[in-house]
C-alpha cells in the first residue's frame, strides 16, 4: 500500500465520518425499534387513539411513499429497492464529500443528508426483509386522514425540508448581496 492510498484510507476513516456513521446508526435504530415495537404490540389494521388528531395504526405498505403504487408487480418491488439502494449510495458519497467543510451551512446540509439516508435505509431494509414497509403513525383532522407513515418517513421529510429551506434561504441571501 502506497503512502498516498494509506492517506486516503485514513482520511476516509476520519472522526467526522465515524460520527456520521454513528448518527445514521442511531436514527436507523430509532426507526427500526419503533417499527418492531408497534409491529409486536398492535394488530394489523387496528388503531389506538393517542390524541384527537393522532392514532397508532399498523399497516404494511407494499407501495412507494404514502401507499402510492400499492399492489405492484414483483419487478416494481425490486425497482423500489434498487432506487433506495442507489439513493443511499449517492447520499453517502455526498456526506463524505462534505466532510471537510466546517461551515454552518455544511453542518445543516450534512444533518439533512444523514436524516434522509437514515430514513431511506430504514425503509429499504423493511422492503428487503419483509417485502413491505411497516407504517404506524396516522394523523387526521375530522374525516381527513393523512396516509399512515413511520419515523423513517419523518426523517426523510425533515431532511428534504432542511435542503429546500436552506436552498431558498441561500438564494434569498444571494439576492440581497447582489
Amino acid at each position: 500500500m502506497t503512502n498516498n492510498s494509506r492517506w486516503r484510507l485514513v482520511n476516509f476513516i476520519s472522526l467526522n465520518n465515524i460520527l456520521y456513521v454513528i448518527g445514521v446508526l442511531l436514527f436507523v435504530f430509532l426507526d427500526k425499534g419503533t417499527k418492531a415495537y408497534y409491529n409486536n404490540h398492535l394488530s394489523y389494521g387496528s388503531s389506538l387513539n393517542v390524541f384527537p388528531f393522532l392514532d397508532l395504526t399498523l399497516i404494511y405498505n407494499d407501495g412507494a411513499a404514502f401507499g402510492l403504487l400499492s399492489n405492484q408487480q414483483v419487478w416494481q418491488k425490486y425497482l423500489l429497492i434498487s432506487i433506495g439502494i442507489v439513493a443511499s449510495i449517492f447520499i453517502m458519497i455526498f456526506i463524505h464529500r462534505l466532510a471537510s467543510d466546517k461551515s454552518d451551512l455544511s453542518i445543516k446540509i450534512r444533518f439533512a443528508a444523514i436524516l434522509v439516508l437514515s430514513g431511506t435505509l430504514g425503509n429499504v431494509s423493511d422492503r428487503i426483509v419483509y417485502g413491505y414497509v411497516i407504517d404506524f403513525i396516522s394523523l387526521h383532522y375530522h374525516n381527513f386522514y393523512f396516509p399512515v407513515f413511520n419515523i423513517a418517513d419523518i426523517m426523510i421529510s425533515i431532511g428534504f425540508l432542511i435542503f429546500v429551506t436552506n436552498d431558498f434561504m441561500s438564494k434569498n441571501q444571494n439576492t440581497y448581496e447582489s
